[in-house]
């Protein structure tokens, strides 16, 4: 189904393949398949965060997620640019990288009881602006890591060979796809016995 080809010789399966492979490469494999499940979670989580606990209207809901979904992929250009003409890629994955992390610790702040003035019914301000701006670094951390993450796996294989090198993005993209699968089941079970505030 994948059409991997065969492990190296003297070892069998996937351990004997990973272990042919530079630590850094499964780093990045593993650091991959958890951004793109956190990014999907994110996405599919905000709308119903908005409208439920925040008290957004439908309008703002609806854009403020356009915007998220904007930066996310607009900013791809960006990193790439900075990675080109300023950064490298490593340091501009790790500084993209420091922002998507801080983005989402912002918007766990937001969300904690001592955000609210009355949790869950009432969210304070500063909530509501911690949220909007964390939107905004995950957004734009997502979209500086994209551009490059795929060139800098590569470039832990300096030596390989073309089969070596389709087998790591093979993976690569394997790791793409399970994280984003997982994302978009983990957060509508999140969404069932969350907090709730009734309305008159």
């Amino acid at each position: 189904f994948l059409s991997l080809p065969p492990p190296p010789r003297g070892g069998r399966g996937l351990m004997a393949r990973f272990s042919q492979w530079p630590v850094a490469c499964l780093l990045i494999l593993l650091v991959e398949l958890c951004e793109r499940m956190t990014y999907y979670a994110v996405t599919n989580s905000i709308p119903s965060y908005m409208s439920q606990l925040l008290r957004f209207g439908t309008p703002l809901v609806n854009g403020l997620s356009n915007f998220f979904i904007f930066t996310a992929y607009g900013s791809a250009i960006l990193g790439g640019v900075m990675a080109d003409s300023r950064w490298g890629k490593y340091k501009t994955v790790a500084r993209f990288g420091g922002l998507y992390l801080g983005g989402l610790v912002m918007l766990l702040a937001s969300s904690l009881p001592t955000a609210y003035s009355n949790f869950p019914c009432t969210p304070s301000t500063a909530s509501k602006v911690l949220f909007v701006t964390s939107l905004a670094c995950v957004g734009v951390g997502t979209g500086g890591i994209k551009s490059n993450v795929s060139t800098l796996i590569a470039d832990q294989l300096p030596n390989a060979d073309a089969r070596q090198v389709e087998s790591l993005f093979r993976y690569f993209y394997l790791a793409i796809n399970i994280g984003s699968l997982v994302g978009q089941f983990v957060a509508p079970l999140l969404h069932h016995g969350g907090p709730t505030c009734a309305t008159t």
